[in-house]
């Protein structure tokens, strides 16, 4: 099997790009767009996975999530996956405290886009920043984040790593872990100085792969 990435936009999904990429070989959709994905699959007599993990991860003052792909086709096109708790207010409350301490630490040219349901933030880093050297910095100041490379088929168009605000213990713990990044954006791009060993945030011969991409109380 072979992956191949696709652009989005505020609808979800690109389906005229999915075309194209069939001929040769998360944003959540809206009802016509997921209808419009639905028809390029049969058309090439293909099959959706659909992994809908975070319908009930919506937040409260989210838009209410479109019906899920299976509901909208009768010929066995889509594969449907779903298994999680309600989690709403929490998470409203955790994403609206992440967004701001972001926005107030970082700037707000780290955080483009606000979403409005799911359990992460995107942050965007400088170009020219070194993903797994700023990784590395955060994890010694207390703060595991996820890679963005392990989220892209392609190499992003610019350097992001990924932020959890529903996994550390408290709302409190949330804030600082964020607040401990201060410095290692607005300081400057983080350049590629060579081998790091012991870094708990990369992945291959660089270090260990992090065990998640959540924040945790420094030592």
């Amino acid at each position: 099997m072979r992956t191949v990435s696709l652009p989005v936009d505020a609808h979800g999904m690109r389906p005229d790009y999915l075309d194209d990429a069939l001929g040769r070989t998360g944003v959540s959709l809206t009802e016509g767009r997921a209808r419009e994905l639905l028809a390029v699959a049969r058309s090439h007599d293909a099959f959706v996975l659909e992994d809908d993990y975070a319908r009930h991860m919506t937040h409260d003052d989210g838009i209410p999530p479109v019906k899920p792909l299976v509901l909208l086709e009768t010929d066995g096109t889509v594969i449907h996956i779903r298994s999680l708790a309600r989690l709403q207010t929490a998470l409203t409350q955790r994403r609206r405290l992440a967004i701001r301490a972001v926005v107030e630490t970082l700037g707000a040219d780290v955080l483009p886009d606000h979403p409005r349901g799911g359990y992460h933030l995107w942050l965007h880093l400088p170009r020219g920043t070194d993903e797994s050297e700023f990784l590395s910095a955060a994890l010694a100041r207390g703060t595991a984040l996820a890679p963005g490379t392990y989220f892209h088929a392609d190499q992003p168009d610019v350097p992001r790593v990924r932020l959890s605000y529903a996994a550390a213990p408290t709302t409190a713990d949330l804030v600082t872990g964020i607040h401990r990044l201060e410095g290692l954006v607005r300081g400057g791009p983080l350049q590629h100085r060579g081998p790091v060993s012991g870094c708990g945030a990369c992945d291959g011969p660089r270090g260990a792969r992090a065990p998640g991409p959540w924040l945790r109380p420094a030592p």
